[in-house]
């Protein structure tokens, strides 16, 4: 036992106690033996304690040519000319030229896949900013309407981004809408045909936003510009009839449109996130804070109204 002992110790030190240089002959001499694998193993070790020796990079290269792994073969002897080696440089000519040609062509589409998925992300950055004009030109552009001096939009505003293309928050829940403290819109009940048919509600931070609200070329009215189209209408207590639209008013509320304002009964949303009012009265923002002005089915005036900041209402706009 103790004899056996001895034995394993000693091959254990002598293991140990190996040079780069003895492993490199062990690999060789397995190589000629055909034992690739095992020559693999002894090269390792070899440039595991000597991590420039290029004779042992090109060997192991060989012995892996011959177990038919060329990526590990052409990687090999790639770095033994690095080091110096004339016959991996050889090697690398003779057999590897694909490889690399390969290498070269997979690293040349990977970089124009990069550069084309760059320009993708760049295009879509410009339809968005494309679809928001576009959207705000859809809205706007052709639906304009001269009242006295001024040109009013025809309908109410329904964009979800500012002006500059961020996005705006649809806020349906009733508690988050009445902590509001930033812009946001809805639709009335937050049904989408509402939208449709009455544009959206904006709270008074939407309205206020440096970013812009209203498209390029318009703006919010102020309390004046708002006054100046009363005015023109025969005042508050005539203008309601005029601006109101021809159908959709409860309580046979109708107004004329002669004015071609065409004002909807959108409703609101009330500060604690309630919907009402929708055919029975609208209200629209002017850029004063808080203020608005309500047109109501039961009566043809046009009526200032302080409203709350977290109301959600109508917004019309007035070209520059």
């Amino acid at each position: 036992m103790k004899k056996l002992l001895f034995i394993l110790l000693t091959l254990s030190l002598n293991s140990f106690g190996q040079t780069a240089e003895e492993y490199f002959n062990n690999g060789f001499s397995k190589y000629n033996l055909k034992d690739y694998s095992g020559a693999i193993a002894d090269y390792n070790n070899a440039i595991r304690l000597k991590p420039d020796y290029a004779d042992a990079y090109n060997n192991r290269g060989v012995a892996m040519y011959f177990l038919k792994d060329m990526n590990a073969a052409c990687s090999d002897w790639s770095k033994a000319g690095e080091l110096g080696s004339a016959n991996a440089l050889t090697s690398l000519q003779n057999y590897c030229k694909q490889i690399v040609e390969a290498a070269e062509a997979q690293a040349e589409a990977e970089a124009q896949a990069e550069a084309e998925a760059e320009a993708q992300a760049s295009r879509y950055e410009a339809q968005l900013a494309r679809e928001a004009a576009e959207e705000s030109a859809s809205i706007i552009g052709k639906q304009d309407v001269r009242i006295g001096n001024q040109v009013w939009t025809k309908t109410n505003l329904n964009v979800t981004t500012y002006r500059n293309g961020d996005k705006i928050p649809q806020v349906q829940d009733g508690k988050a809408w009445s902590n509001l403290t930033t812009g946001a819109w809805c639709y009335y009940e937050n049904k989408t045909a509402n939208g449709t048919k009455y544009g959206k509600l904006y709270n008074w931070d939407a309205v206020c936003d440096p970013r812009g609200l209203a498209p390029n070329g318009y703006h919010i009215p102020t309390d004046n510009e708002w006054t100046i189209l009363t005015n023109y209408l025969g005042g508050e207590s005539e203008a309601g009839t005029k601006m109101k639209s021809r159908s959709g008013w409860k309580e046979n509320g109708n107004g004329t449109n002669n004015s071609g304002f065409n004002g909807l009964p959108a409703g609101c949303r009330g500060f604690i996130g309630g919907f009402n009012g929708i055919g029975v009265n609208g209200s629209w923002w002017d850029s004063s804070e808080k203020n608005a002005r309500t047109l109501l089915c039961i009566n043809g005036h046009a009526v200032k109204f302080y409203g709350h900041k977290l109301y959600g209402f109508s917004v019309r706009c007035i070209k520059d």
